[in-house]
């Protein structure tokens, strides 16, 4: 237990009856104002200086560390700038595969409208063809009944 200054001073002039004012005094120099815990000792600074050490060679091994981190972070960085590059180059030749491919859905709407007018003119053909043959059928027909009717009236009058 730590001693105030009272405590020390009723013990002082206790020690100064019995020993005398000089011895009392030297006594209670000799008795530290502070707990007996509190007192540091020579493997106590050995320790501290140790973990004094310690700690200075992580605190230098930490900085290497941060040091050596810090330049293959660049690294990385760099080689991802590199990689933002080719996606950038990769990007913009895609964005003109889509350009080339916007021209070739243009073109294949114009030979789809090419297409749609064939298929109108065969439509038209078609219309006008069977027309024909209608006509020339009914032609053909009307010429052979008047072909088969003037061969019975020769006949006919042939015998």
């Amino acid at each position: 237990m730590a001693l105030d200054e009272a405590g020390r001073f009723r013990i002082t002039t206790k020690l100064a009856d019995t020993l005398g004012q000089d011895d009392a005094a030297a006594l209670m120099e000799t008795i530290p104002p502070f707990d007996w815990h509190q007192i540091v000792t020579k493997t106590d600074l050995t320790n501290a200086v140790k973990d004094l050490a310690t700690k200075s060679n992580m605190a230098l091994e930490f900085s290497t560390l941060r040091e050596e981190m810090g330049v293959k972070f660049s690294q990385v960085d760099t080689g991802f700038s590199r990689v933002d590059a080719h996606f950038a180059r990769v990007d913009a030749q895609f964005a003109q595969v889509a350009i080339s491919f916007a021209h070739v859905d243009s073109r294949f709407f114009q030979v789809d409208a090419r297409f749609s007018q064939v298929d109108a003119k065969l439509s038209d053909l078609s219309t006008v063809l069977h027309k024909t043959l209608r006509v020339h059928t009914l032609a053909l027909v009307t010429t052979m009944v008047a072909m088969n009717t003037m061969m019975v009236s020769i006949v006919a009058l042939l015998k």
